[in-house]
């Protein structure tokens, strides 16, 4: 008994620490705060939201019902394919209205471009139209699957 007791014990502290990921972190990712590891992000999002909700353009994205910048956010979107690295946000507003919000954010802001119908943080970030309805917020850069 002492033998099981110790290896439950052993393989617990030796197995790797995953907790819930929060809004803080998702709005430092999309902020191109750090390389983007897709694994990672994989999985922390599974964790925190459950199954994916569903895969379009080669991401998998998750419901949420949260709120950053102001506005609902639908969903949270990760990629799952070798040859892009990214993480996203939806938002149910327009990108507009969401490139001002991260203006003059408290959390991550920054100075945002408008090019070509889409936004440009400095920060690397991109603010694009999703579908023509709302705003879809994501960093794309390196990183590992």
């Amino acid at each position: 008994m002492k033998k099981i007791i110790t290896s439950l014990v052993l393989s617990s502290l030796l197995a790797p620490v995953h907790s819930k990921v929060t809004i803080t972190d998702i709005q430092s990712a999309i902020s191109c705060n750090a390389g983007i590891s897709t694994r990672y992000w994989f999985k922390a999002l599974t964790d925190t939201f459950g199954k994916h909700d569903y895969v379009e353009g080669g991401a998998a994205w998750f419901k949420v019902s949260e709120e950053m910048y102001g506005s609902k956010t639908s969903h949270v979107f990760v990629s799952i394919t070798k040859y892009h690295h990214f993480v996203g946000v939806l938002f149910k507003d327009p990108p507009d209205k969401i490139a001002q919000a991260i203006k003059t954010s408290r959390s991550f802001p920054t100075n945002v471009f408008e090019t070509n119908g889409h936004w440009v943080g400095a920060d690397s970030r991109l603010i694009m139209w999703h579908k023509q309805k709302h705003a879809k917020v994501f960093c794309s850069g390196g990183g590992n699957m």
